[in-house]
């Protein structure tokens, strides 16, 4: 039986399913609407390619009344000209869905757990003595990995699965619509439905990386912005702004798994320095200069040193537990 969409059926349902929010019954529906004729399908991909470019860009003031009033005003304009305006309307309505999405789907009430009256002296603590990662099962069947000195606390009773992080932790969330989960860190608030990603606190700055999924970052008195699969960002607690950062190996420490492109080698030694504590230097500043691709999945640090040096045409050595790279700059 051929089921009947109202427009604004139809843009919640697109809405739902972008940020994440769409519950089985709900997708099966938009699924129909887009199947119906290729205009429906060819209006969701546009949607779709300027909600994405929307949230890249950054800095967008989300403001639903704003949006569907303008949505109202180009469905109304439209109508009164009687002529072909449809592809200019399907832009614009792809627009409003964007700003549409950022202020009903994605702002949730502000750091409600992390500033909110809930007791946490109580909650249980984990922390992880160890030089090597911690795996922790949480109640739920998330999965969180600590980095070395770090403090994970979470509630006994896990119902609003919240948790509070001071270090560093990768974090394998099971997706669940109606219970979202967050991670609270030095006055910022993560919030997802299911994903993986990356957290590190240090320094006055939390850090969020992506591997696979949605976050949604905020932080103290700062409009949240929404993070894809591949993005990440951070917060500094001093000049208290968010801005854009990315680091593909943001989560080498506990995977073990390096992907360097076109990576300058002063960034490949810092990342190998954090994760295996190694002392690397260099004979010549120019060395830092070279950039480098490769990837290395759980090898040993020293045949990454190897690798590099070979590729740059420079010289390792390793005396009184230090690294050394010794060459004139890069291989051309």
């Amino acid at each position: 039986m051929k089921q009947n969409y109202t427009e604004n059926t139809a843009w919640t349902l697109i809405g739902k399913e972008l940020s994440g929010n769409i519950t089985e019954a709900e997708l099966k529906e938009l699924q129909g609407w887009k199947a119906e004729n290729s205009e429906h399908l060819k209006i969701y991909e546009e949607c779709k390619l300027i909600f994405d470019k929307a949230l890249s860009d950054g800095n967008v003031q989300p403001n639903t009344d704003a949006a569907w009033l303008k949505l109202s005003m180009r469905i109304s304009a439209s109508n009164k000209r009687k002529t072909p305006v449809l592809k200019l309307w399907h832009y614009a309505v792809a627009a409003s869905i964007a700003i549409m999405l950022l202020g009903s789907f994605w702002v949730y009430p502000q750091f409600s757990t992390y500033f909110g009256s809930e007791d946490r002296s109580k909650w249980l603590s984990v922390i992880n003595k160890d030089d090597d990662p911690k795996t922790i099962q949480m109640p739920d069947g998330s999965t969180i990995i600590l980095s070395a000195n770090t403090e994970i606390k979470y509630p006994e009773k896990f119902d609003k699965r919240s948790v509070e992080i001071k270090g560093e932790a990768f974090f394998k969330v099971v997706y669940n619509p109606k219970k979202p989960f967050k991670v609270l860190s030095d006055k910022t608030e993560i919030e997802v439905l299911g994903t993986s990603f990356n957290v590190r606190q240090k320094n006055n700055e939390v850090f969020v990386m992506v591997e696979n999924g949605k976050v949604n970052f905020s932080a103290e008195g700062l409009a949240p912005i929404l993070l894809l699969s591949g993005k990440g960002a951070v917060y500094n607690s001093l000049s208290k702004k968010i801005r854009p950062r990315i680091n593909q190996n943001a989560s080498a420490w506990s995977t073990k798994s390096f992907r360097f492109q076109n990576t300058p080698v002063n960034e490949i030694i810092s990342t190998l320095t954090d994760v295996y504590a190694l002392k690397i230097e260099v004979s010549s500043e120019s060395l830092l200069k070279c950039e480098f691709n490769g990837v290395f999945d759980n090898i040993a640090p020293e045949n990454i040193l190897h690798a590099l040096s070979f590729s740059m045409g420079a010289k390792l050595s390793f005396e009184n537990g230090v690294y050394t790279l010794t060459g004139s700059g890069c291989n051309n």
